[in-house]
């Protein structure tokens, strides 16, 4: 069931719900979430700014909302892919992998205003916990199998390791945000900082497809010409330069045993 279905029962506001959802979406591609006012999102999503001030508050608390829903969306069609797939763990995670990159590059506006959002150091700890368990739940049941085939070594916990790969995902996709590599990069450094934990956790079994898709990946960004230094400052320059795990560890998720 989708957010929005959750928090609103009545077609009238389920349709003024949705209305919010995609102005917000457009708009946050348009001119960012810096630029965005809630008078403007009120124009777009034709309902009075009091509406959205009662409904959720502040505008950080709209992007968080339209966030949520989108990338429960993304989450879902994941995980339909997954329940139906036969193919080994491993193409499972670049098939997973791939899709967050499409979709990543596909929705800029919108990612960058997640993590300048989601890094910020008051931000909403709801939000982060909330981001942090659909991107955890889609890699968990990839890592079981990986488990269950004896890829992985018993001795280190399930959750320790989809909790850093996790991490991983948030820390390539904010340098991604910050434009700190281009568009070409993301997928293999989504797939380098993944792999590396699962590797890592292998201890030696040395699962040569993992091993072999790491190096290939990081072989890949070697060979990339180095970007230029943009002089501008870079989207969400306000935000806590803070590791994604420490904000959740105290923040408060908790992965699943």
């Amino acid at each position: 069931m989708r957010l929005a279905e959750r928090k609103y029962f009545t077609t009238t506001k389920f349709d003024r719900f949705e209305r919010i959802i995609e102005a917000t979406k457009k708009r946050l591609a348009e001119v960012g979430a810096d630029r965005l006012t809630i008078r403007d999102l009120a124009v777009a999503s034709q309902v009075s700014a009091a509406t959205l001030y009662n409904r959720f508050g502040s505008k950080d608390n709209i992007i968080s909302v339209v966030v949520i829903d989108h990338f429960e969306q993304v989450v879902r069609l994941a995980l339909s892919k997954e329940n139906g797939a036969r193919e080994p763990p491993v193409a499972r995670i670049l098939h997973v992998l791939k899709l967050l990159e499409r979709n990543t590059c596909d929705n800029r506006g919108l990612v960058q205003a997640l993590m300048s959002i989601h890094f910020k150091i008051d931000s909403n700890e709801e939000l982060r916990d909330q981001l942090f368990l659909q991107c955890y739940e889609l890699l968990l049941g990839m890592v079981e199998d990986l488990y269950a085939g004896k890829a992985l070594s018993n001795s280190i916990p399930v959750a320790l390791l989809v909790e850093e790969a996790t991490d991983k995902i948030f820390s390539v996709v904010l340098k991604w945000a910050q434009q700190k590599f281009p568009n070409e990069q993301l997928l293999d450094r989504l797939i380098l900082g993944v792999l590396s934990v699962l590797v890592a956790g292998s201890q030696g079994r040395g699962l040569v497809e993992l091993e072999n898709e790491l190096n290939a990946a990081a072989s890949r960004i070697s060979a990339a010409p180095l970007q230029k230094k943009n002089s501008k400052p870079a989207a969400g320059k306000k935000t806590a330069a803070a590791v994604p795990r420490a904000a959740h560890r105290s923040g408060g998720v908790r992965a699943p045993k």
